[in-house]
């Protein structure tokens, strides 16, 4: 039987994000941050920019980054789940 999990046992950030998580997450439940770009397969990125500043191509590289990372979002979520069959 596989074990439902919520997406907030995964909770993705923005690295500039992460110094207030940890601020305010309770101790126990610290080593589950990862920053977003820890799900990144095919880029290599510590962060996903602000696309404002990079006109189209800006744009594309971020929506490339989101992709990248829900993918690894999913895959993680669902190597997850089926561990805990």
């Amino acid at each position: 039987m596989i074990r439902p999990h919520h997406l907030s046992d995964l909770p993705p950030a923005c690295q500039t994000k992460m110094m207030e998580l940890n601020a305010k997450c309770p101790s126990p439940q610290k080593s589950k941050l990862k920053s977003f770009a820890s799900y990144l397969t095919e880029h290599q990125a510590v962060e996903v920019p602000d696309p404002y500043y990079g006109g189209n191509a800006g744009f594309e590289y971020v929506l490339d980054l989101v992709e990248d990372g829900c993918r690894g979002i999913i895959s993680q979520h669902s190597l997850i789940t089926q561990v805990g069959a």
